[in-house]
């Protein structure tokens, strides 16, 4: 069970002309993203695409998706018209201090760290800032709940699933690298249908990539 270790986006080296050309690209390029979800959310709609098992929650998440990028694009516009343009690549920008999803094989949320606030996606920083328990480095097994402990007392920076979600959304921002491995999102815990503690990950299943989860009563290596 891997960890990406917080690493803080890097002050915007661009001068002001240029800056306002780039969010102006990535304003317009989330403008179409937006265009081409709701245009393949009223299809689906017409062709009861959600009609069938699971429809109600793919239905929901593509609604909350579209929300969320009105609310962004509303924020940006308002930072053009004003000319205040912030150093976050708004592409790439996270807020973790949103409430993640919740699959549907899990119950609810019981611990969600949300200190750090918005953050920018850096998929180069991330890449090798995995951390391993001294378990793993020997390729042994520990259980979730150990190393969850053991990262708390070291005070090891950690992502939350609202990472993960953004990562799922934005698949060619995942670290190439990590096709080896299965990365573990501990800033979030959940509860399942059985009262299990449960901790998110992303994996490569051989063609796309994909979110699991794994009981921290669980040892992994």
């Amino acid at each position: 069970m891997e960890s990406p270790i917080l690493k803080m986006a890097r002050p915007s080296e661009l001068d002001k002309p240029e800056k306002i050309e780039k969010y102006k690209d990535s304003f317009n390029r989330l403008a179409e993203s937006i265009k081409s979800d709701i245009n393949l959310f009223r299809s689906t709609v017409d062709t009861g695409g959600f009609d069938n098992v699971g429809g109600e929650e793919a239905k929901l998440e593509a609604e909350k998706k579209i929300l969320r990028n009105l609310e962004k694009i509303e924020k940006m516009k308002k930072n053009l018209d004003s000319g205040n343009i912030p150093e976050r690549d708004p592409e790439k920008e996270i807020d973790t201090t949103a409430t993640p999803k919740i699959p549907s094989w899990l119950k609810s949320i019981e611990e969600n760290d949300t200190s750090l606030g918005i953050i920018e996606w850096d998929k180069e920083a991330y890449k090798e800032s995995l951390f391993l328990s001294p378990e793993q480095i020997a390729k042994k097994s520990i259980k979730g709940e150990d190393l969850l402990t053991l990262i708390r007392k070291e005070k090891i920076p950690v992502l939350n699933s609202s990472v993960l979600d953004y990562l799922l959304e934005h698949k060619d921002e995942i670290p190439e690298d990590w096709k080896k491995k299965r990365v573990y999102f501990w800033g979030t815990i959940f509860r399942s249908s059985g009262g299990g503690r449960d901790v998110r990950c992303l994996y490569w299943g051989g063609s796309d990539w994909d979110g699991d989860g794994g009981w921290l009563d669980d040892e992994g290596g």
